[in-house]
């Protein structure tokens, strides 16, 4: 499948599975990748997650792999940032800003939990809190 990256207002959304006889439409520009095996651990990778209630892209600490699922973004370059913020405006406004002065550790191998306090397995979906921090997987 393709990853892609969607925002919208907080509320509930309904999604309905597209017809599977349609074609879909092309994605151009996207950089994005799923992984379909674990990848990590030697790559330079950037995955999803929270840091002061915004969303960054944050470099995936050595020795930590991301299992296969899941989307990742990968950025070629001698700038391996420690995170890249992510900015959603209004209509079609977006960009993703280098933030070199901070630093991301996601932790793979570390705790779940959710937002209720119970530990959860590396498959659950949604904010999780890890080493006391709130990220989006």
């Amino acid at each position: 499948g393709t990853p892609l990256l969607i925002a919208a207002e907080s509320a509930s959304y309904i999604l309905q599975a597209a017809d599977p006889t349609s074609v879909p439409a092309e994605v151009t520009d996207n950089l994005l990748k799923a992984a379909d095996n674990t990848v990590g651990d030697g790559q330079t990778i950037y995955v999803l997650g929270k840091k002061d209630d915004k969303a960054v892209w944050g470099l995936l600490t050595s020795g930590n792999t991301l299992s296969a699922g899941k989307a990742y973004l990968v950025i070629d370059g001698s700038n391996n940032a420690p995170f890249y913020s992510i900015e959603i405006g209004e209509g079609e406004t977006t960009r993703i800003n280098l933030n070199a002065n901070d630093n991301l550790n996601f932790d793979q191998n570390a705790p779940l939990y959710n937002l209720s306090g119970q530990r959860v397995s590396d498959s659950y979906k949604g904010i999780v809190i890890v080493n006391g921090k709130k990220y989006v997987k």
